[in-house]
C-alpha cells in the first residue's frame, strides 16, 4: 500500500521521504500541480477503536480540507465519518509470484 502511495506522491513532486503512518496515524505531504502546494494526508486507521480515537488524530479536519487528496488505508474503522468513497482501490499479490501486484480501481459513485 504504501508504495501505491509513493507513486502518488512521486508523480505530485513530494520531496519528503514517503513512509507507512502505522503508528503516526497520518502523514501528511506536500504536493505540487500546475504550481501550486496542496496537501496529500495518507491515513492508516487499523489502529483505530473508536470515534473518540478519530477525533484525537484530527480526523475531521483532515477529511474538510477540500484541497486535499486523502488516501485512507482501513477506512471501514472510521464507522460513518465517511461518507462516501469516490474511489476503493484493491491491492492484491500473485499467488505464483510474490513480485507481482494486481490493482484494480473501483468507482464507488
Amino acid at each position: 500500500k504504501t508504495e501505491f502511495i509513493k507513486g502518488i506522491c512521486q508523480y505530485f513532486s513530494v520531496e519528503d521521504v514517503v513512509t507507512s503512518p502505522t503508528f503516526a496515524l497520518i502523514n501528511q505531504y506536500i504536493g505540487l500541480k500546475d504550481n501550486k502546494e496542496f496537501s496529500i494526508f495518507h491515513l492508516d486507521l487499523y489502529r483505530i477503536n473508536n470515534s473518540a480515537e478519530l477525533d484525537e488524530i484530527g480526523f475531521v479536519e483532515c477529511l474538510n480540507d477540500n484541497t486535499a487528496i486523502k488516501l485512507i488505508e482501513w477506512p471501514q474503522n472510521a464507522g460513518n465519518r465517511i461518507v462516501t468513497y469516490n474511489y476503493k482501490i484493491s491491492i492484491e499479490i500473485d499467488k505464483n509470484n510474490p513480485n507481482i501486484r494486481y490493482i484494480e480501481i473501483l468507482d464507488n459513485n
